[in-house]
């Protein structure tokens, strides 16, 4: 089996240690960084910027809050229930 080095880890490692590209002219190759550290850089990431990929959802239309999102069947659900329970109910705690 071939062997590619990894440039952040140093090591030669085995293709089977990287995810390999699904598309493009560089089909069924590895990617630059091993499995281990793609992760590690990616968990990174995403402690340096927590919400970024919620916000850039909400802004490309892909997810939105439960609260703008009426023709959903969780709005009612959900929403709704909270709103009109937290009227009868004391110490309610929304989610």
């Amino acid at each position: 089996m071939p062997k590619k080095k990894c440039p952040r880890c140093k090591e030669k490692k085995d293709w089977s240690e990287y995810n390999l590209n699904q598309s493009g002219r560089d089909k069924g190759k590895p990617i630059t960084y091993c499995k281990k550290c793609s992760n590690e850089k990616l968990h990174l990431w995403h402690l340096a910027h927590p919400k970024r990929k919620t916000e850039q959802n909400h802004l490309r239309g892909i997810n939105r809050p439960i609260s703008e999102a009426k023709e959903c069947s969780n709005y009612l659900g959900v929403f709704i229930a909270e709103k009109v329970l937290s009227k009868f109910f004391e110490n309610i705690s929304r989610m």
